[in-house]
C-alpha cells in the first residue's frame, strides 16, 4: 500500500502528482495541519498542492501521512526535493499546533 511505503520512507515533505489529482478533497480533510491547500482557480497549480513548509508527514497525529492512504487516486508521494528527519518534521508539528490555536 501506498501510505506504508511513504511511512516507511525516508521522511519528505509530500507532495500531489498534478496530472493525476482530480481535486476531490479528500487529502484536505484529513490533514491535520492545513498543509493542502485547494486550487485557486486563477494561477498556479489547477490541482490541490501541498505547502510542505506545514507538511508533518502527520507526525503527532497518525502513523504516517493520512492524506495518501485517503487519496483514492494514490497521488500523493514524496517530495525528493525537501528532505525532512523526523524531528525537524516534529518541530514543525508544534509550531503549526501553536499558529492553529489562534488561527
Amino acid at each position: 500500500m501506498l501510505a506504508q511505503k511513504l511511512q516507511d520512507a525516508p521522511k519528505m515533505a509530500i507532495r500531489i502528482r498534478e496530472s493525476e489529482c482530480d481535486n476531490c478533497g479528500a487529502c484536505i480533510e484529513v490533514c491535520p495541519v492545513s498543509a493542502i491547500e485547494p486550487p485557486d482557480g486563477k494561477t498556479g497549480p489547477q490541482t490541490c498542492r501541498v505547502v510542505w513548509e506545514r507538511c508533518t508527514e502527520c507526525v503527532g497525529y497518525h502513523a504516517g501521512p493520512r492524506c495518501a492512504e485517503m487519496c483514492p487516486l494514490e497521488c500523493i508521494e514524496s517530495d525528493p526535493e525537501h528532505l525532512e528527519n523526523r524531528d525537524v518534521l516534529r518541530r514543525k508539528w508544534h509550531a503549526r499546533a501553536k499558529e492553529m490555536r489562534f488561527e
